[in-house]
């Protein structure tokens, strides 16, 4: 391959050397033609050619890096090649100081114990924080459906209780209207026989106020008699009113003699409890103990004297009493002064008629007295307030009914909503664990790579104490040595790096401008300046976009496989393709000039005269152009300098 180029090389030079002699030749044979041409022509021929823009620049050559080196805090003894050495597979390239190597040997073996323990601590925290978190939400959900199903089972039992009351306040209801049912004939006929003594009661009180008028008429010679019969009106018409209140209290008393016999059983009950006390009293108890009995009896013969106060209130007891004894005041005035007013014969009838229908009315007001006490209208009364108690109840319990419902379908709604928000918290919870948990693997991993480094190191010393030989790795030619013999290898930098022929790259820079339109695998034209015009192709394999100091952007281009001897440090050029037109016919631009807006070329005819031709151009790359029309290949076109 290098004798190739050698020898393309010197056929290159002999033709050089060849067109040299005969341009000189040439002008020493022409040279008096010349002097009669005033001016000179350069010609240019139209081909077909491709036509490339592209952004241009230069590098150098440079291979790919495959370093090679000790393990860190090694010694280096010898080196056995340098800077531009090239190298096979397998060539020795360093020999390592193995005094050192015990020491070395027995301190990665502590770090590799550190390692470990760091490692097994790492793993024992995540597993630990792992067991802690799931133990917390389950606590969560445990804890909260907990206080779900009480709260359910809680509401579900005071349904329960509350169709239960339902259910029982309803048979009540129907056994208080088969009651009411049963109570209201008779009570009906007792009501209509009180309508029909106190109508009977107010006729014979009519009848007798028309008696007591006839009987004034009778008597109306003496002023004493009228006076008199004035205040038997009177008092006639206060008895009425005494009678109409008298049956209103006893009517209200019967309306509440169902709560009179309850306070009364309550009286009776109490009463035992006092005989019973008294009768536990003995001579043996202590004067603490009698008088703790005693205070009891006190308590409960308070209460029944209240029980008491409460019974008259309502059974209108006094009130009741003191109506009567008006009743028989005003009756027994009535009386004496009739007694006073009645003369004669005739007035003697009139009285004993005043006196039966008084008569007859006490009897009718007793009559009325005892049907105003009978039970039946008072049972019914009492029936019809029960019914309008179990009704009130039935209404509470049914909104009570509605309220629970109500608050079990809040429960599950807020259910639901808590059931959303655990997800949301529980998806955060574990999103916040996965991450705890990703940094702990992550320092799991950390750790573990640094066992597994120390172990690799720990191998690679015990090795390098069997063989303390560096071996290439592959071919290629080394392109850096960073320690001399003797220094100490440290982390990060490499003893040497061998640049491996066969991945050719070059790094050019290029303006801001261009930056943009430069992308990952555009195809790039490369001319190396040891080839001459030799084209080599490539593409963009990297492109970093931060500037170095000069402003520009660098852009890494990697060479395809040649056969060509290409070296690291070489200078070359790359073309990288924006555009290409190829297969076109080209002519220079150097060629075409403008006249009246129109692009035209002086086109050299067969017989070696011109003539001034139209052309119409299309793509150019800034050197040529594109012909559309106006010539054909091998057209030659001369221009005058």
């Amino acid at each position: 391959m290098k004798n190739k180029l050698i020898k393309s090389r010197k056929y290159i030079i002999a033709f050089i050397a060849i067109v040299a002699i005969y341009v000189t030749v040439s002008g020493y044979i022409n040279a008096d033609k010349y002097d009669e041409i005033t001016t000179m022509q350069r010609e240019y021929t139209a081909t077909v050619d491709d036509i490339t823009v592209g952004i241009e620049s230069s590098g150098n050559i440079d291979t790919v890096p495959n370093n090679h080196t000790f393990p860190e805090q090694s010694f280096v003894e010898t080196l056995y090649v340098k800077v531009g050495s090239e190298v096979k597979i397998g060539d020795e390239l360093a020999k390592i100081s193995i005094s050192d190597l015990d020491e070395l040997i027995k301190k990665t073996n502590d770090e590799l114990s550190d390692a470990n323990a760091a490692l097994s601590q790492a793993n024992t925290t995540r597993d630990l924080y792992l067991k802690q978190s799931q133990n917390s939400q389950t606590g969560i959900v445990e804890d909260s459906d907990r206080i779900y199903y009480e709260k359910i089972s809680k509401l579900d039992n005071d349904l329960v209780t509350i169709n239960s009351n339902l259910s029982a306040y309803q048979t009540e209801l129907n056994n208080t209207n088969d009651k009411i049912a049963i109570l209201s004939p008779e009570a009906e006929k007792i009501n209509l026989e009180i309508t029909r003594l106190k109508n009977t009661i107010n006729e014979n009180i009519i009848e007798i106020g028309r008696l007591q008028a006839e009987l004034l008429g009778k008597n109306s010679s003496s002023g004493e008699k009228q006076a008199d019969n004035k205040i038997i009106d009177q008092l006639q018409s206060e008895l009425v009113a005494l009678n109409d209140a008298l049956s209103t209290l006893i009517n209200q008393a019967s309306l509440n003699q169902g709560t009179i016999d309850s306070l009364q059983e309550t009286i009776n009950a109490n009463l035992l409890k006092i005989q019973a006390f008294e009768d536990s009293i003995t001579e043996d108890m202590t004067l603490e103990e009698t008088l703790l009995i005693e205070q009891e009896i006190v308590k409960l013969s308070e209460i029944n004297k209240t029980k008491t106060t409460e019974i008259d209130t309502i059974s209108f007891k006094n009130e009741i009493a003191n109506k009567k004894l008006e009743i028989e005041t005003i009756k027994k005035k009535i009386s004496s002064i009739q007694d006073d007013v009645s003369s004669g014969d005739e007035t003697d009838s009139i009285n004993k008629k005043i006196q039966l229908l008084q008569n007859e009315n006490i009897q009718l007001q007793q009559e009325l007295d005892n049907l105003l006490k009978d039970q039946t209208i008072a049972n019914l009364e009492k029936a019809t307030l029960e019914k309008d108690t179990v009704i009130g109840k039935i209404n509470a319990e049914t909104k009570l009914k509605t309220d629970k419902s109500t608050e079990i379908e809040k429960a599950k709604s807020d259910r639901a909503y808590e059931l959303s928000q655990r997800k949301k918290d529980l998806d955060f919870a574990d999103y916040k664990s996965t991450q705890e948990v990703k940094a702990m693997n992550e320092n799991v991993v950390k750790a573990q790579r640094e066992v597994t480094a120390k172990a690799k190191i720990l191998e690679e010393f015990k090795e390098l104490k069997e063989s303390p030989i560096l071996y290439a790795k592959n071919d290629g030619v080394v392109s850096t040595v960073n320690y001399a013999e003797g220094e100490q290898i440290f982390d990060g930098k490499p003893l040497l790096t061998i640049g491996e022929l066969s991945d050719i790259t070059m790094k050019i820079p290029v303006d801001a401008f261009d930056i943009g339109g430069i992308e990952i695998n555009q195809k790039v034209k490369i001319y190396v300046e040891a080839f001459a015009e030799q084209e080599f192709s490539g593409y963009v394999s990297e492109r970093l976009l931060v500037a170095n100091d000069n402003g520009e952007f660098e852009v890494i281009i990697t060479i395809d496989p040649t056969d060509a001897f290409i070296l690291p440090g070489m200078k070359a050029y790359a073309n990288i393709i924006v555009k290409d037109k190829p297969d076109v016919l080209t002519l220079s631009n150097k060629a075409i000039f403008i006249e009246d807006g129109k692009q035209c070329v002086t086109l050299k005819n067969e017989d070696g005269t011109t003539s001034k031709t139209e052309i119409i151009t299309g793509f150019s790359d800034g050197r040529v152009s594109e012909i559309l029309s106006g010539l054909s290949e091998n057209d030659v076109v001369v221009v005058e300098e």
